[in-house]
């Protein structure tokens, strides 16, 4: 009889990539491998626990003793960030992200999009949230309207003073051009409160609106595990990143790994019902984004030094995959994220084998994998990682 898990559990080390992409120029100009450049830049430098699980196969093609189960996985989505990345996780890929190095929306469209929200947009540029708030914080005010900027990866985020525009009423034009932008391949909206005065600017918590989210549920994984009455459990940034489904249990995260990681083993502990869980450990790419390769490496250490208390905690019938969503290589001067290939690394406390998965074509083959061990109606991408199951 093939084997079956009760829970499975994905823990997503946010950026942590393992090699660049063959279409990584698509994205970016330079070669990256971003757990490679932490090795190299930080002395003596060593993850002993996920060597052991098959890491040191993974990057230094260096055999390992058994048990491990570990290969590689290639992003096949458009986009190249954790909502990307999770997507295609859960079965569903993007065709298509907007895109943009220097200007936003051209002006006819705009304007179009103006009309619809009866308010000026300001802005409309590729540029970071200091710069824009600063930029064209004098027209914000004079014009009454929000400030628009984008990100690489089919982002628009949009910016107002607290005293210009209400939090409260900048959360209702974002959910309302979250549905405008849709076509144009804009598929997140993160608004951006702030205050203070000009050179002295602090943001405030916004909001998420990943309209796109909602229609995309009802053909992945998640919507399969749903009507099969299986639990989900996410961290609040999943779950707002898979559209905030009401069937997702979620727990709120903080961005310090350590005390996330904490909560994780202390919910594995007593929420033993079946279904999936998926955390994300997103200190690693505020780390990457900064360019500290230092504390990359020692986020790296604190997590690997936990990994053992994360094992201890699952039972027989628990599967662990670990893996990233994209790279942000700490070596690398860029603003976005690097296009790198993924980790991908199972435990079961019932393999005693070496299996080496190679490399998969598509972060896809999670999704598949959790059809198959839930007995759901297949995704049409992907290839569930059969060894597990034998």
């Amino acid at each position: 009889m093939p084997r079956q898990y009760k829970r499975i559990i994905i823990i997503i080390l946010d950026s942590v990539g393992c090699g660049v992409q063959a279409d990584y120029k698509k994205f970016h100009p330079h070669s990256c491998n971003t757990l490679k450049s932490v090795y190299k830049n930080n002395d003596h430098f060593n993850l002993p626990n996920l060597e052991r699980m098959g890491l040191k196969k993974i990057l230094f093609n260096r055999e390992v003793p058994p048990p491990y189960c570990a290969g590689t996985m290639q992003a096949q989505t458009a986009g190249n960030d954790t909502m990307a990345g999770l997507w295609e996780m859960m079965g569903i890929i993007f065709k298509k992200r907007f895109r943009s190095v220097t200007a936003g929306l051209n002006k006819r469209d705009l304007k179009k999009i103006e009309d619809q929200l009866h308010i000026p947009l300001i802005g409309n540029e590729y540029i970071s949230g200091i710069q824009a708030i600063n930029k064209f914080y004098n027209l914000h005010v004079e014009k009454q309207g929000p400030i628009i900027y984008f990100d690489k990866d089919g982002v628009a985020l949009l910016a107002a003073h607290t005293k210009v525009i209400s939090p409260e009423k900048l959360g209702k034009i974002g959910e309302k051009l979250a549905t405008l932008l849709l076509p144009y391949g804009v598929i997140r909206i993160i608004t951006r409160p702030f205050v203070g005065k000009l050179g002295g600017f602090t943001r405030k918590k916004g909001k998420y609106f990943a309209i796109a989210g909602k229609k995309m549920f009802n053909h992945s994984t998640l919507s399969k595990l749903k009507q099969h009455h299986g639990q989900i459990v996410a961290t609040t940034h999943i779950k707002n990143l898979l559209g905030g489904a009401s069937c997702i249990k979620a727990i709120e995260d903080k961005l310090d790994n350590f005390s996330l990681l904490k909560k994780i083993n202390n919910l594995l502990h007593k929420n033993t019902k079946p279904g999936i869980f998926i955390f994300c450990l997103r200190e690693f790419d505020m780390l990457g984004h900064y360019n500290n390769v230092v504390g990359y490496g020692q986020k790296l250490k604190e997590f690997d030094k936990y990994l053992s208390t994360i094992n201890q905690t699952l039972t027989k019938k628990d599967l662990l995959i670990l893996t990233a969503d994209h790279g942000c290589d700490p070596t690398i001067l860029t603003r976005g994220h690097s296009r790198e290939k993924v980790p991908l690394i199972i435990f079961n406390k019932q393999n005693k084998q070496k299996i080496w998965l190679g490399e998969r074509k598509t972060f896809a083959d999670i999704g598949q994998t959790i059809c198959q061990n839930f007995q759901l109606a297949p995704n049409s991408i992907g290839t569930a990682v059969q060894e597990l199951f034998e």
